[in-house]
């Protein structure tokens, strides 16, 4: 049951009056100044830190308590954090791309996060699980409300100095979706503003009647990507955070509090079709303006997977998909979670009649693999026992080590839950981005950015994606310290050593191009596993996509391989090879 707090906000705001009458008597002055100081002291208020949005609306802002003020500071990894630990949420249902009021009410989310979170939006059921956690491991107060509700309450963060609320309006089914969605988004976080459909415009009227400041209505004003986003840059590119910028190729409502919350820069091309050379020459030029190993939150908006990485990479930037997370705003107001520690593991010996076979769960890489898909997985439940599949059968894990700054909350649900059958491993590739370490221009940096950030979430077994050579290998090993090296490519290759630390190499992918997986798939896995045998090989590391199928293909494969199958996590399988397996 959600607890009922008041409806009305006490929302503090300094406004200009123009009835108030300066006081011409000095000693009046001195009087009036004498008196707020001694009702100030006297009433112990909180400090108040003051100040102008952009288009000079002043608005107060309680200054943070020290642990809040703690929770902010970005230590491990550059991506922002929401001021404010929260304490109560409204929450608010919403549909996707064509729910009314969708876009407006994630970015007034993500404009009131700048002082403290206070609305959480929920599009699926995996959201009311997480919040349900905030509620019992957290202490936070839950309220349910409305979208309409929500922005007649916090209007005033969103008004100009004439107390007219800021619109930047758009059409959600343009020709070219979703380019005037990443316009709008871009434009409500540097002007303070909320992003409306034309389709969602009545509705706002009816709210405020004409008392609304339309600063852009961006219906009809372009007719190509790379002539809109190149306006959007140099009219806000020098406003935007540098902190990272996203590409939003599906124009999802998902990131929009987070994006707009810091002011980022949202802009993208295609998922399927490379950049031609002017976006390809637009997107460098972007880049060039942020710092070296700067996260890319979103899609891959720039020619699909492949080009993405590649693309980013090669410019220093990093990917971390992203672009279904809801949240963000939310989640990383919370303290961040330090020395995360992973569950003991069951100590194997090695038998040479057996063959270890290990699964390793993908996609971790993605938060938003970590909030909901692999999570499905994770807490999905044996029908014949009643039980998590994950107490019943080994696996591995990858999983991203930035939520502990950005999501603590969702990372510290994964340890806590861990058992002694599953292990954590790094994403790809060594934690944080899904990047190619060998293009990026400043390797050496990234790679101290992944130790920290895998010490600090015990992931002392690296997955790593793009290193072909020795020499790459040792490159990698001598930034991160690992304790072992996952590979993906090279299937079947032996296991080696390099510069003392183990490194696997996959023996195959398990990739079953239907939804759920069948009893072909299983067989044909089962007859995959049991040829390395027959080689006389007896550790086999299998990758699996964790969306599809998950712990349940697991189950279903090792009874069908028997007695002499024996399925291991991560550190059971380094293990094993360590005792000459």
């Amino acid at each position: 049951m959600r607890k009922k707090l008041p409806f009305a906000e006490a929302i503090l705001h300094h406004r200009s009056n123009p009835k108030f009458q300066f006081m011409r008597s000095r000693r009046s002055y001195r009087r009036l100044i004498y008196i707020n100081i001694f009702v100030i002291v006297a009433l112990a208020l909180p400090s108040i830190l003051t100040s102008f949005d952009y288009a000079g609306h002043v608005t107060a802002f309680p200054l943070a308590s020290s642990a809040a003020a703690q929770s902010t500071s970005s230590s491990l990894f550059p991506l922002p954090k929401s001021p404010g630990t929260p304490t109560s949420l409204y929450e608010v249902n919403v549909g996707g791309t064509k729910s009314p009021l969708s876009y407006t009410i994630a970015a007034l989310q993500g404009i009131v996060a700048r002082t403290q979170p206070r609305i959480f939006l929920v599009s699926q059921t995996d959201d009311e699980s997480w919040l349900s956690y905030l509620e019992s491991n957290y202490g936070v107060s839950v309220q349910q409300s409305t979208a309409t509700a929500m922005i007649q309450q916090f209007a005033s963060y969103v008004e100009n100095s004439n107390d007219q609320v800021k619109i930047i309006e758009f059409n959600a089914n343009d020709p070219l979706f979703p380019l005037q969605v990443n316009l709008a988004k871009t434009l409500a976080g540097v002007y303070t503003a909320l992003p409306v459909s034309s389709s969602d415009l009545p509705t706002i009227q009816k709210m405020f009647g004409s008392n609304i400041d339309i600063l852009y209505n961006l219906n009809g004003m372009f007719t190509n990507d790379l002539t809109a986003y190149t306006w959007l840059w140099n009219l806000v590119g020098s406003s935007v955070t540098k902190s990272f910028l996203s590409l939003e190729p599906a124009g999802r409502v998902s990131l929009t509090d987070y994006e707009v919350e810091w002011k980022a820069f949202v802009f993208s091309f295609s998922e399927t079709t490379a950049p031609t050379s002017q976006e390809a020459s637009f997107a460098a030029s972007v880049l060039s303006n942020y710092p070296q190993n700067t996260p890319v939150l979103g899609s891959f908006g720039l020619g699909g997977e492949e080009n993405t990485v590649g693309f980013l990479s090669e410019h220093g930037a990093l990917m971390i998909l992203s672009d279904t997370a809801t949240d963000l705003s939310v989640y990383s107001g919370f303290p961040t979670a330090t020395n995360l520690q992973q569950s003991s593991t069951t100590s194997i010996t090695y038998d040479k009649s057996k063959t270890y076979v290990m699964f390793l769960q993908t996609q971790g890489d993605g938060i938003n693999y970590d909030m909901y898909y692999n999570w499905d997985h994770w807490t999905a439940i044996d029908p014949t026992t009643n039980q998590p599949y994950r107490d019943e059968v080994a696996s591995s894990w990858q999983i991203n080590p930035i939520l502990a700054e950005v999501a603590p909350p969702i990372i510290t649900r994964w340890y806590q839950t861990e058992g002694a059958l599953q292990s954590f491993v790094s994403s790809p590739s060594g934690g944080g981005g899904y990047v190619y370490p060998n293009d990026l221009p400043d390797e050496a940096a990234w790679l101290s950015t992944a130790k920290g950030l895998d010490q600090n979430a015990n992931l002392e077994v690296q997955f790593e994606i793009d290193a072909t050579t020795t020499s790459e290998l040792q490159t990698y090993i001598s930034g991160t310290s690992p304790q072992a090296v996952l590979l993906w490519q090279n299937n079947g290759h032996a296991p080696e050593t390099v510069s003392g630390i183990p490194v696997f190499y996959s023996s195959f992918w398990a990739d079953p191009k239907a939804a759920t997986f069948t009893s072909a798939d299983v067989s044909s896995q089962v007859s995959e596993i049991k040829s390395f045998t027959a080689q006389g090989v007896h550790l086999v590391y299998v990758i699996m996509r964790a969306n599809n199928p998950g712990l349940s293909e697991v189950q279903a494969i090792m009874n069908q391989l028997g007695s002499n199958y024996v399925d291991v996590n991560a550190a059971q399988f380094v293990s094993l090879y360590q005792q000459g397996a």
